[in-house]
């Protein structure tokens, strides 16, 4: 028994899903995803020629009511080592947040955990992890383009329980 314990906490850490007891990690599968209450859409926006394009991962609270968690956090995670680096720091949760980085900043930290977090809780209840950019995830020409992908997405997501 306890060698499969250990054998699913290693997968688990092997794979960006966080180690710490009581914590539900979640692999985020799509570029489109949601777990229970929480929605994750990303999204590449282009720039000019010669900028880097830049990489919108939106975040929102599916359901009307309650918030179900009262802070978030957004780590950027390295493929081997799981070496992590904030991207967002531990902040109040808000029924929709947009974290925004250049595609440049996924080249060597190409995973990102999104961790969600109870009210003083040291530890977070709900952890999204991908191990980089979703293959699925749209690039488009401009923010109108991509402001229209997110809310074709998250109609989608909302019909999903």
């Amino acid at each position: 028994m306890k060698r499969v314990v250990l054998g699913v906490w290693l997968a688990g850490a092997a794979w960006g899903a966080p180690p710490w007891w009581g914590t539900r990690g979640v692999h985020g599968a799509d570029s489109a995803f949601r777990s229970g209450p929480v929605g994750i859409c990303w999204g590449m926006l282009r720039g000019a020629p010669g900028e880097d394009v830049q990489v919108v991962i939106r975040i929102r609270i599916m359901e009307a009511g309650p918030l179900p968690y009262a802070e978030l956090a957004v780590e950027a995670v390295h493929p081997l080592t799981r070496a992590a680096e904030t991207v967002l720091p531990r902040r109040p949760l808000e029924r929709t947040t947009d974290v925004t980085a250049a595609r440049e900043s996924f080249k060597n930290l190409t995973g990102r955990r999104i961790a969600f977090y109870g009210r003083s809780d040291p530890q977070p209840q709900l952890v999204v992890f991908y191990n980089g950019v979703p293959d699925t995830t749209p690039e488009l020409l401009d923010r109108e383009r991509l402001e229209q992908y997110f809310e074709i997405a998250f109609q989608r997501l909302a019909q999903q329980k």
